[in-house]
C-alpha cells in the first residue's frame, strides 16, 4: 500500500513513519513532502497513491491547494495541530481528522478506513454490484403495518402493487 506523507515537520513525518511501519511491513510511506508546491507536483505526476496523509498547514500555504491534484477516491488522513480547518477538509475524501500529536491507536483507526475503502476500490465490478444489492435489500423494508376497518395488519412488500392515501 502507497501512503503519501505530506508534512513540513521533520520530526513528525518520522513518527508517522515509524507508527506505519509497526502496524505493516508492507506499507510504502512516500515523504515527506513539505510544500504545497512540491505536493502539487507530486500529485500531478504520481496517479498511484493508496492513501494520504495530510498536515493542513505546510511551510507555503495550506495541504488543500495541493489536494486538488489527486485523485478524487484517494482517501485522506488530515493532521492538524488545531481543528480550524476540520470542515474544509471534508471537501476532500477525508477519513479522519488527526490532532497532534497523532496518537498511534487514531492512525490506526483511521488505516483500517482506509484499507477497507481500498479493498472495495480494487474489487471487481461484478463483485461490488453484488454487494450493493445486497445492501440495498437490507436497507428496505420487508413489510409494512397499515390501519384498516377491523384494526392493523400487516403487508408484506411483495404483494404490494401501489399505494394511494386520501386526506391524510
Amino acid at each position: 500500500m502507497k501512503i503519501v506523507i505530506f508534512e513540513d515537520e521533520i520530526y513528525t513525518f518520522h513518527q508517522l513513519r515509524h507508527m506505519l511501519e509497526d502496524m505493516s511491513p508492507e506499507y510504502d510511506v512516500i515523504g515527506p513532502i513539505p510544500s504545497v508546491e512540491q505536493g502539487r507536483e507530486y500529485l500531478s505526476l504520481h496517479h498511484d497513491t493508496d492513501i494520504i496523509i495530510a498536515d493542513v498547514e505546510l511551510n507555503d500555504g495550506l495541504v488543500f491547494d495541493a489536494l486538488t491534484y489527486a485523485p478524487a477516491d484517494v482517501p485522506v488522513i488530515f493532521t492538524a495541530a488545531t481543528g480550524d480547518n476540520a470542515l474544509r477538509a471534508f471537501g476532500f475524501y477525508s477519513l479522519s481528522y488527526l490532532l497532534k500529536p497523532v496518537s498511534d491507536g487514531y492512525l490506526a483507526d483511521a488505516m483500517r478506513k482506509a484499507a477497507i475503502l481500498i479493498a472495495a476500490r480494487k474489487q471487481p465490478a461484478a463483485e461490488k454490484a453484488r454487494m450493493l444489492r445486497r445492501t440495498r435489500q437490507n436497507l428496505y423494508r420487508e413489510r409494512f403495518v397499515v390501519k384498516s376497518f377491523n384494526g392493523e395488519r400487516m403487508i408484506s412488500l411483495s404483494t404490494i402493487q401501489y399505494i394511494v392515501s386520501e386526506h391524510k
